[in-house]
C-alpha cells in the first residue's frame, strides 16, 4: 500500500497506529488498539465528509493481516514501508496539498 493508496480518493486521511508485537499470538497483542480497532465499524459517515480511515501497523503486513482478519475488522489496514513518523508527516503532508486542491 502506497501513502497515496491510504487515501481511496478521499481528501483526508485519518489513521491509528495499532502497536504490534512481533512473533507473539493474537492473545498476546496490544489490548487497547484492539479495543480501539474494535469499536472502529462503521466509516459512511466519515466518507460523506470525504474522509478515510485506515489502520497502520507496526508489524509485519503477513502476520498482522492475519490478526485482522481473525477480529473479523473490515477498515482498510496496512503496514508502512517508512518508519512511522516520517510515513506520518508524509501523511500530513500529501492532506494538506489535497485540501487546498
Amino acid at each position: 500500500m502506497t501513502l497515496l493508496d491510504a487515501f481511496e480518493g478521499r481528501r483526508l486521511l485519518y489513521v491509528y497506529f495499532h502497536m504490534w508485537h512481533a512473533d507473539k499470538p493474537a492473545a498476546e497483542q496490544c489490548e487497547g488498539c484492539t479495543f480501539f480497532n474494535g469499536q472502529v465499524r462503521e466509516l459512511s459517515y466519515l466518507h460523506s465528509r470525504d474522509v478515510t480511515y485506515a489502520t497502520f501497523c507496526e508489524g509485519p503486513y503477513d502476520e498482522s493481516v492475519w490478526y485482522h482478519d481473525f477480529m473479523g475488522w473490515d477498515v482498510p489496514w496496512g503496514v508502512p514501508r517508512r518508519s512511522g513518523p516520517v510515513w506520518l508527516r508524509a501523511a500530513q503532508t500529501v492532506s494538506s496539498a489535497r485540501r487546498r486542491s
